[in-house]
Parts: structure tokens; C-alpha cells; sequence
């Protein structure tokens, strides 16, 4: 019998035909389905950065207002407004 992990899967997380790199200057989002490239100014891959690692937008939010850059509830709606974007592109998995 195998053991379960020990934490939950992450809820929030690209699909398998999402890239996601980070360039200098932004991050792109590369739909190798379609061969569109999509990116990301600095401030939004920053969230979708901190949501990929916690996996939840409430866990994200406090993370990111606990390394100061903002009040956690700004930030938690800012997050649910990108994602709501990159859900409807087929770039994000919630």
C-alpha cells in the first residue's frame, strides 16, 4: 500500500500544455496546443508565481503580504481577477 502524501495536491496549477518561463523583463505563458505566447508583466507573474507555489489564493495572498506587497485581501482579488483571465485563455487549471 503506498502512503499519501503528506500535504494536499495544489488546487490551482497550469495545465500540461502550458509553459511558463521567465524572461529579464517578463514571463511568458507559451500554449503549446495553440503556439500562442502570452506574457506577463512583472507584478502579475509575481502572483501567479506565489499562487503556483501555495496553490490556494488565500495562502498566496498572505505570503505575498508577508513579504510586503500589499494587504492581503488586494491581493487576494487581484489574484482571483488574473486567474479568472488565464482560466478563460486555457492557461491556468483551478
Amino acid at each position: 500500500m503506498r502512503a499519501l502524501p503528506a500535504t494536499p495536491s495544489p488546487r490551482v496549477g497550469l495545465p500540461d500544455h502550458v509553459v511558463r518561463r521567465a524572461l529579464p523583463t517578463e514571463t511568458a505563458l507559451l500554449d503549446l496546443d495553440t503556439g500562442r505566447c502570452y506574457r506577463l508583466a512583472p507584478a502579475q507573474a509575481d502572483l501567479l508565481g506565489a499562487l503556483l507555489e501555495h496553490g490556494d489564493f488565500h495562502p498566496a495572498a498572505a505570503a505575498l503580504a508577508a513579504a510586503g506587497v500589499g494587504e492581503a485581501a488586494a491581493l487576494e482579488t487581484q489574484l482571483r481577477r488574473l486567474c479568472r483571465g488565464l482560466e478563460g485563455l486555457g492557461l491556468l487549471r483551478l
